[in-house]
């Protein structure tokens, strides 16, 4: 509990570098289930595990989905014209507005992940082998898109301020008090969603916290609220629990009261 803070600061630091924080919270809640379902799969198949129908279908789906991603965004930077100032929504959540941070953060997770790997390499392995799988399958291609990201932010950070060599002295057009207040909110939100997984277990948190952020956070209309509530249990539901029938663990508010 005492990293709680620590990952909602750094998930409040995701927002202002655009970096995306649900794989995070699926990383902390999702790790320990996935390394032991690896760990099953190679050692009843083995290798084979990798080409049966259900693990080629999720592959696929995985890969559409980034490629798609990749798609939107590429014709979303086409459209838009030069020179245009940051929408609204992002002039209001971003406090950190200088480039310079940018390639730095992306160089955070780098030393992150680096480190991540040595350990799993040199030292988890030579204990125990299995171990040292999970990390690795993890960890190599992460910490290949996170020297991406980094190659690509500081690319854009020499551009910006070879362009733009004032743009880190640009005024934000929102107050300081209530961007604090916006980016205190933020760190909320994401804390909220984290004690609400340990306390009440994935299948009861996502309709929950779901609800409780539509209705109060984004302040939505009933029926749209309620609608994306369902439609979002439903999916969860469906594909972790019912499909693939991934042991989830029970809440600590419901081993505390038995």
């Amino acid at each position: 509990m005492m990293l709680v803070p620590i990952f909602g600061a750094l998930g409040w630091l995701m927002v202002q570098f655009d970096w995306p924080r649900p794989p995070m919270l699926l990383g902390l809640d999702l790790g320990t289930i996935a390394e032991r379902n690896l760990w099953i799969s190679i050692k009843g198949y083995g290798a084979a595990w990798l080409a049966r129908p259900g693990v080629l279908i999720i592959g696929l789906l995985a890969v559409g989905a980034i490629l798609y991603s990749i798609y939107q965004l590429r014709r979303e930077r086409s459209q838009e014209p030069q020179g245009v100032p940051e929408s609204a929504v992002e002039m209001q959540t971003v406090m950190i507005r200088s480039p310079v941070y940018r390639p730095l953060f992306a160089l955070l997770w780098v030393g992150i992940l680096a480190y991540v790997l040595r350990e799993a390499w040199f030292s988890i392995r030579l204990e125990d082998e299995r171990a040292a799988i999970f990390p690795l399958a993890i960890g190599i291609p992460s910490l290949a898109l996170a020297l991406l990201a980094f190659g690509q932010d500081l690319l854009r950070s020499i551009r910006q301020g070879a362009s733009h060599p004032g743009l880190s002295e640009i005024a934000s057009p929102v107050e300081p008090a209530v961007a604090r207040r916006r980016a205190v909110a933020i760190i909320g939100w994401i804390v909220g969603f984290y004690l609400a997984i340990w306390l009440l277990g994935f299948n009861i948190a996502v309709p929950v916290a779901t609800f409780l952020y539509l209705k109060v956070g984004a302040r939505e209309r009933w029926p749209i609220t309620v609608v994306l509530t369902v439609v979002g249990w439903v999916f969860f539901y469906a594909l972790f629990d019912y499909i693939l029938h991934l042991p989830f663990p029970k809440g600590e508010l419901f081993l505390w009261l038995k």
